[in-house]
């Protein structure tokens, strides 16, 4: 009592149920999707129901209920809103969101929201048949035609330019300049079109070329409902396929797209222009040989504008975006429309865009512009690029090269510490207007760094997008056949210069002098890679560019030996090519931290996780748990206590992990591997005053996967034994060490997402005019850009220095080359036979190879 209980399969009376509702006090509208009925009749036959008589007399009651629900609640005999409305299924699929857009406002909906509109119909039409009409008997005469058929789709595929103004009728704009702009830029296949339809989808879009491919994706441009924005999309260079020894032309800026056209055909509109290049080339591949250009359409004229609305458009784009062969004081972008074309900007086939002048076309019009530049893997893009964009590699390099200046110049002119900030009329002073984004960071950090590039850009959304990795495709364990011959003699010239630099090991130690104070005025804690820490560290003056000798404490032993032998003997001299755990100032102002997630974790076969500590407490106060035999310093122990606040007995302050007791009280014990709480770990070092800032280092993770099982669990790796050769209790440690690695992934990246969330910027434990605590850095950037990308880090943390180191691309090894295939000379593994393996030593990304600077003298990175 008090439910509704149904049959399997029903039919509901739809005048009785608006009927049913209404008499509750619900205001109700129903939709009536309708659809080709032959279309739906053949799908449901071939998914819901198998009895063609039943499916048809299904049907037709169907459609009795829905035509006494349209007579009965027509619109002409109710008030206000109908409460049936068609829709048409076919309707949808044509005009799109345009048609959408109408069923909203009938129906009270305030959205800019546009599914992907895939049209279910096209996979059940093939050409005219007459067999597929289902009176018809096959008969004589009544065969398929396939020359006929195979003429429409050919005339189908040759009037597409014709058709593509009325697949995607362009919305008319009330203005041609929006209020913001947002680009996207990026070398070719750096993840460009990931990042643009996810911002245009952002905004709530509107789509110009979305009838150019089956995704919902942005070519070049999409503008928000309100007009408010416009997403533009431009990789470097943009256009056709490339042509070797044909040089790129670089124009000014990229104009809003009405107003843009292509220089050798200005009368078909650009789109329309787009798809007729692109039939060309295609059919220029598939017939080399075939003598002068293929004919795309009978009549050209007909994808034109008609002149009266052509002319009316290029009044616009003269009045409002200051495009004319009569210049004045202003450009037209790219290369001016004369005579009938006054009014367009034209444009070559394949092109760059100079991003400074780009911004500084769209500032001098009254637009606020910001260019979101997207950073991927260098040689992963450069290989996407070879099997897409362009198939010659010398081609690829030079363009990339070209397009890696074009950004730097960007970068240095309009980042973060823009020397050309505000210096332009509607250029806010200190408003950064470039934004580098890292595709490696998106995949690992996923929503949580989205959401912050959607605070940056000033964009109100929740959209999440699905983010498929596009680099774990070419992405094997660490192979030195991947290594091209000029990274590996760059690596060996590099190792030489290094070595020759080493200090000789000093004959006594002198520790350095002690520090009036442990706590530092500012502390930077570099997660997860040794080579940004140690950098940081040598721009800071926290340590020597060529490395250092320490003295460290021996492991534990449990030889034979008395106590006093081990204590006359539990230190040693090492050197030191990068921070290890931690390096300070000489007068302590700045100290930084070497903190990895986990630290110190090997698997063993185990399922066992790290413990989590609240924080990394500074290195007097650190002690080893497993390590007792110790000679501690009272007075240290009573700074730690006193300044530190590190006591087992202060119930106010915590230890940071647990706490020593007895005659180690004021120390720090840590096991032997552990995770740290970064967000705890900000909060520890802010309640003691000390200005904390962490860095993330954000790696792509398949290669961070693969360098973790390298590393820290070989037994997780793959085996090159044959099947029948392991045992099930190889095969079960294995899936645990799998396991385990995955687990441990899993805890770090959450531990790092909620960090950033809370104290990056614009965090939700930030404070209005407070500092981003959490700064995410891209490795992959950080090898493309190098200093431009480290300079923008220096001042972001407040370091003033002009410290470079060389930078050694790591992922390059783990990266599939074309050799890699023929000769395996992987590090640990070999394959199809066994031989004696010569483990090649592992390092973190950028060690000591990556630590210190080249002589000025040479010239390359």
């Amino acid at each position: 009592n008090g439910y509704a209980l149904y049959p399997n399969r029903f039919f509901v009376n739809i005048t009785s149920h608006i009927e049913w509702y209404k008499s509750r006090g619900v205001e109700i509208t129903v939709l009536l999707s309708m659809r080709d009925r032959s279309i739906s009749e053949k799908s449901k036959f071939s998914n819901r129901c198998l009895v063609p008589a039943m499916a048809e007399a299904e049907a037709d009651l169907s459609l009795s209920l829905m035509k006494e629900a349209m007579v009965k609640f027509d619109a002409r005999s109710t008030k206000g809103r109908p409460h049936v409305i068609p829709v048409s299924y076919e309707g949808l699929m044509e005009f799109k969101e345009v048609y959408l857009f109408d069923i909203y406002k009938q129906l009270g909906i305030n959205s800019s929201h546009v599914p992907l509109f895939e049209d279910g119909n096209e996979k059940h039409v093939k050409g005219v048949n007459a067999s597929h009409h289902r009176w018809l008997d096959k008969r004589p005469g009544w065969r398929n035609d396939k020359r006929e058929a195979r003429s429409n789709t050919e005339n189908t595929r040759l009037d597409r330019c014709h058709r593509l103004l009325q697949e995607t009728p362009r919305k008319p704009k009330t203005t041609l300049l929006p209020k913001k702009v947002i680009t996207v830029f990026g070398t070719e296949s750096s993840g460009t079109t990931f990042l643009s339809t996810t911002l245009g989808e952002a905004i709530g879009g509107i789509f110009d070329d979305i009838a150019q491919t089956k995704e919902r994706t942005i070519s070049r441009q999409a503008t928000s409902l309100n007009e408010e924005w416009e997403i533009q999309h431009l990789s470097l260079p943009w256009g056709w396929e490339c042509e070797e020894g044909k040089e790129i032309n670089i124009v000014e800026a990229l104009v809003p797209e009405e107003c843009f056209r292509y220089e050798r055909n200005p009368s078909i509109e650009s789109r329309s222009a787009a798809r007729m290049f692109v039939a060309e080339s295609y059919t220029q591949r598939r017939h080399p040989n075939k003598p002068g250009k293929p004919k795309l359409v009978e009549d050209p004229t007909r994808c034109a504008m008609k002149p009266e609305e052509e002319e009316k458009l290029m009044s616009k784009c003269r009045e409002e975006v200051h495009i004319s062969e009569e210049k004045g004081n202003w450009t037209c972008g790219a290369m001016c429309g004369e005579g009938k074309y006054n009014g367009f900007a034209l444009y070559p086939q394949r092109f760059s865009v100079n991003i400074t002048s780009h911004i500084e076309w769209y500032l001098s019009r009254g637009v606020d512009i910001k260019v979101v530049v997207s950073l991927r893997d260098k040689t992963i893009s450069s290989k996407s690029k070879l099997d897409g964009h362009c198939h010659n590699a010398d081609v690829v390099t030079s363009e990339n090269e070209m397009a890696l200046s074009i950004i730097t110049e960007a970068m240095e002119k309009y980042g973060r510490r823009g020397s050309k900030l505000g210096s332009l009329p509607g250029g806010e002073s200190g408003k950064e207007r470039v934004i580098a984004v890292s595709y490696e960071g998106m995949m690992e950090m996923q929503e949580v760094y989205l959401y912050k590039l959607y605070d940056q850009l000033g964009i109100n959304s929740n959209y999440v997008p699905s983010f498929d990795d596009g680099n774990e495709k070419y992405v094997t364990y660490a192979n030195a056949a991947n290594l091209v011959k000029h990274e590996i003699k760059h690596q060996q010239r590099v190792k030489k210069i290094l070595l020759d630099a080493r200090p000789p090991k000093p004959k006594e130690y002198h520790p350095p002098p002690s520090k009036d104070s442990f706590l530092p005025k500012k502390l930077i804690t570099v997660v997860g890679s040794s080579f940004l820490s140690t950098t940081l560290a040598v721009a800071a003056g926290a340590f020597p560019s060529e490395g250092r000798w320490i003295e460290r404490a021996k492991s534990p032993s449990f030889d034979t030996g008395s106590v006093d032998e081990q204590l006359k003997d539990a230190h040693e001299l090492v050197f030191e090519d990068s921070v290890r755990r931690a390096a300070a100032a000489v007068n302590n102002d700045w100290q930084i931290q070497h903190l990895s997630l986990p630290m110190g974790w090997k698997c063993n076969g185990t399922d066992h996780i790290p413990d989590v500590v609240e924080a990394l407490v500074p290195e007097e106060c650190y002690r080893d748990a497993s390590f007792e035999i110790s000679s501690e310093d009272p007075k240290v122990l009573e700074q730690c206590r006193t300044e530190v606040l590190i006591a087992e007995n202060n119930a106010s302050w915590t230890c940071g992990s647990k706490c020593g007791k007895g005659q180690i009280s004021g120390s720090a014990l840590y096991p032997n591997s552990y995770f740290v709480n970064i967000t705890s770990h900000i909060e520890w070092y802010l309640s003691r005053g000390v200005d904390i800032t962490v860095v993330l280092l954000m790696r792509d993770r398949s290669i961070s996967m693969k360098e973790m099982h390298n590393a820290d669990c070989p037994m997780a790796m793959p085996t090159k034994k044959l099947k029948h050769s392991i045992t099930e209790t190889e095969l079960k440690i294995k899936s645990t060490a799998r396991a385990s690695v995955k687990q441990v992934n899993q805890t770090a990246l959450a531990i790092k997402k909620e960090a950033y969330e809370k104290y990056g910027k614009h965090g939700s434990m930030l404070k209005s005019g407070d500092k981003e605590r959490v700064i995410a850095v891209s490795y992959e950037g950080l090898l493309e850009l190098e200093g431009v990308y480290l300079f923008d880090l220096y001042h972001q943390l407040g370091i003033s220095s002009t410290y470079i180191p060389a930078f050694i691309d790591d992922n390059a090894q783990y990266i599939k080359s074309d050799s890699t295939d023929r000769k395996d000379t992987s590090m640990g593994h070999e394959k199809g036979h066994q031989r004696k393996k010569h483990r090649q030593p592992h390092r973190n990304p950028g060690s000591v190879l990556a630590a210190l600077a080249l002589p000025s003298n040479q010239n390359e990175n």
